[in-house]
């Protein structure tokens, strides 16, 4: 396929005033491509750009501008899982920074249905910092009662890290950690790791996370990618660190803090960007400047940064 070659363009996309908070997501069989802005509506649209239908989130004001991030979504999630003995295309899964999740049943002919609500704020009670799916499970981040836990410091749970498995049904399910009802969803414990592991030092995550002001001093895991086979999780620290984790066990494989990466304070030498950067020598976001902000998989044992 020749990526050069342009087959539609769509001119009418909201301004969005906060463009970072947004996400984009394709259907497994790309017949939709969903958008979400930094207010948390979601705008569906077909191959050529065509705006399908627009979901909106809990109490908003449909037809008025709302200029507010306090709905932007951490993941943004095609799914087909609970999908395929139905009539329905896909089912859209929208996880907001509060980490309250929403489903829907989407079709590019019969338009959307809402499928079941979900929080994960009984172990996320601050909120989330990042969710990705794999199949048919999620890994979510963020703060939990666990983190920080000295007995608890060298495995995912410790960081913030839970996995998560989609189901159809409502079981009792129980864990290392507790017995509780989910709907659709069940928890799996984290195993343990037997090394010891680098502690980062704590930053602001604001940057990264519109929900994170009260707790802008803990290093947050803000960016996961999974790998081309789904075995491995990296994740991006607040500090500049990087992890590899395996899935789903969640044990940790591999750790860099930012000063043991290579060319970790590597400059960009374009004119621009010099000129730009001489400018902002006195802000504070230039404490940040050799942080990383997202990451890809190149192949199973290689990543782009």
């Amino acid at each position: 396929m020749n990526m050069l070659l342009l087959l539609e363009k769509n001119h009418n996309l909201y301004n969005d005033p906060f463009p970072k908070w947004r996400r984009v997501s394709w259907s497994s069989e790309c017949s939709m491509v969903a958008v979400a802005y930094s207010n948390g509506v979601v705008e569906i649209f077909n191959t050529v750009g065509a705006s399908l239908f627009t979901i909106y989130p809990p109490r908003y004001q449909e037809g008025k501008i709302q200029v507010d991030h306090n709905n932007a979504l951490a993941a943004l999630i095609f799914s087909d899982v609970r999908t395929e003995k139905i009539k329905w295309a896909a089912e859209l899964i929208l996880i907001d920074f509060k980490g309250n999740v929403r489903s829907y049943f989407v079709s590019p002919t019969d338009g959307y249905q809402e499928s079941h609500c979900f929080s994960f704020s009984r172990l996320y009670p601050y909120g989330i910092s990042a969710a990705v799916d794999i199949g048919s499970l999620v890994i979510v981040a963020g703060f939990c009662h666990y983190t920080n836990d000295s007995s608890l410091r060298n495995n995912g749970l410790g960081h913030g890290l839970s996995i998560w498995r989609m189901l159809s049904d409502y079981p009792l399910l129980q864990t290392g950690i507790w017995i509780i009802l989910l709907m659709y969803y069940c928890y799996i414990s984290v195993p343990t790791i037997d090394e010891d592991e680098y502690m980062p030092p704590r930053v602001s995550l604001f940057n990264f996370v519109p929900e994170a002001k009260s707790l802008d001093t803990y290093d947050w895991i803000f960016r996961l990618c999974v790998s081309p086979l789904g075995r491995q999780v990296a994740a991006l620290h607040s500090s500049g660190s990087i992890s590899v984790w395996d899935v789903p066990s969640l044990r940790k494989r591999k750790f860099w803090s930012l000063e043991n990466q290579p060319g970790f304070d590597s400059q960009n030498f374009e004119p621009n960007y010099l000129k730009k950067a001489t400018t902002q020598e006195i802000s504070p976001i230039n404490s940040l400047k050799n942080h990383l902000v997202d990451v890809k998989w190149w192949s199973e044992k290689s990543v782009t940064l």
